[in-house]
């Protein structure tokens, strides 16, 4: 069960010592999407739907996942913390939490979907085989140089475990379904929680790359890679020991036009009011990495114990988002981080751009992305993609008094634009009934293609979770 830690009346020392002695993380602490609780009831609030006028850009929002027959809890089931993937725009592959393995751990805690058409409609793909353990969320896709196959990474507990582990299935797609194999265990670390995956691809290479945080006590941020299409997986490299008094957590990784591998990873988390956004980045693949780099700072209200209005658990994630230009064009090789940052006491959206000298990341100054920073709302979770020709895209939420609203930044030539409203319609989350923490999920997502960039996330506007989808065409 989730924990809850009054955290309003705990010091930095106190805060760290507690996280310090435990053998490894809560769930609140690890970000793990966590079981049902009777204690997460909607309240009343404004009632949602609030249409605000959006540009012709951006297409009519349309439902992912499959809601009919679907009861968890009394309610429909959670389904959030969302992912996509895609080669050439056509085909596309989401993924996402699914608390419905809460109450059928046959299909486990995570679900998929397909879109043949660009993302007009989504075909529910179920479940996952389960591999003889349980599928357990934290999802991400990739896809390499072929779209008809994905891949599919998830936390794992293997049958009997008491912590999990990080798998990666393989998916091969005929039509609207994807067949997938099992599981393959990645990380088998039973003494130790593994957490807060994500996964890449490399077309130049089909090199697969998996960072984590690793929790023996405060997390150790470790990345693997695989260069036979998820048959085998290397040793982990170390890109963050663990340390005393400090949580490591929320990495990301990407890949550059040569082969070149970053990860992004906030350091701090938790344990500090001002944490870091560290990075360090490798030029061979991912076998050596250059020094670690602070690209930015941000104000840290998951410390301070506050959260976005309707975020039904205590400590919100507040980590990097990260992609590279690979575009061949006049920012090629450009990192763009994107990140959370409470300095005016709510959330707002901040983006920095590096290039790399030799393995060694030089990065500029951060710069605010969301047109309204210093207001009474929160903006976060942003999501950063560049697409083929080099334009950079940013999704996050916008949430003012629990009533929130999907936002995007397309930039055509590598800074910042202007604020596009995503959602056609609003979320009321203190109104939306939820089984599972987080609801919001710890991230959203966005990928970019010839066809434009292509969003996902958590909408509350049909009484529970559920993923929407949208198309975005700058």
């Amino acid at each position: 069960m989730t924990r809850r830690l009054n955290r309003a009346v705990l010091g930095a020392g106190t805060l760290a010592l507690l996280i310090l002695l435990q053998p490894a993380p809560g769930v609140a602490q690890s970000g793990l999407l966590g079981p049902p609780t009777l204690s997460d009831t909607p309240g009343s609030g404004e009632p949602a739907g609030l249409p605000q006028a959006r540009g012709q850009a951006v297409s009519t929002n349309g439902l992912v996942n499959d809601r009919a027959g679907q009861i968890c809890n009394g309610n429909g089931c959670t389904q959030s913390e969302t992912t996509i993937a895609t080669n050439g725009g056509s085909i596309l592959y989401a993924g996402w939490n699914d608390s419905e393995g809460f109450f059928n751990p046959a299909v486990g805690v995570s679900g998929f979907g397909v879109s043949i058409d660009g993302g007009t409609t989504w075909t529910d793909g179920g479940g996952l085989p389960q591999g003889g353990g349980l599928v357990s969320g934290d999802p991400s896709l990739a896809v390499c140089d072929n779209p008809d196959q994905v891949f599919m990474a998830n936390l794992f507990f293997p049958a009997g475990a008491a912590n999990a582990d990080v798998s990666v299935h393989t998916g091969t797609r005929v039509g609207t379904t994807v067949n997938w194999g099992p599981p393959v265990n990645v990380t088998q670390t039973p003494s130790r929680f593994e957490d807060k995956e994500y996964l890449v691809c490399d077309r130049l290479t089909n090199n697969l790359y998996l960072s984590y945080t690793n929790f023996g006590f405060n997390g150790q941020i470790e990345l693997r890679r695989s260069t036979d299409g998820n048959l085998t997986w290397s040793a982990p490299v170390v890109l963050q020991p663990e340390e005393l008094f400090v949580v490591n957590q929320g990495s990301y990784p990407a890949v550059g036009p040569n082969g070149e591998v970053c990860v992004a990873w906030v350091r701090g988390w938790l344990t500090h009011s001002t944490p870091q956004i560290q990075m360090r980045c490798s030029i061979d693949q991912g076998q050596t990495f250059g020094p670690s780099v602070i690209v930015g700072r941000l104000r840290s209200n998951a410390f301070r114990g506050v959260k976005p209005v309707g975020y039904n658990r205590t400590e919100i994630l507040e980590s990097p988002f990260i992609d590279i230009d690979r575009s061949g064009g006049p920012n090629n090789g450009t990192i763009y981080v994107a990140w959370q940052t409470a300095a005016s006491g709510r959330y707002d959206v901040a983006l920095n751009r590096c290039t790399l000298s030799g393995n060694t990341p030089v990065c500029g100054t951060p710069v605010a992305v969301n047109d309204t920073p210093g207001d009474s709302a929160d903006d976060f979770f942003p999501w950063v993609s560049v697409d083929p020709s080099g334009r950079v895209g940013i999704l996050w939420f916008r949430n003012n008094g629990g009533i929130t609203n999907v936002f995007a930044d397309v930039s055509p030539d590598g800074g910042t634009g202007v604020d596009q409203q995503v959602t056609d319609v609003a979320s009321n989350w203190p109104a939306t009934s939820s089984d599972a923490q987080p609801n919001f999920g710890d991230y959203i997502n966005l990928v970019g293609s010839a066809n434009g960039f292509h969003a996902v996330w958590a909408d509350g506007r049909n009484g529970d979770p559920d993923v929407f989808y949208a198309t975005i065409v700058p």
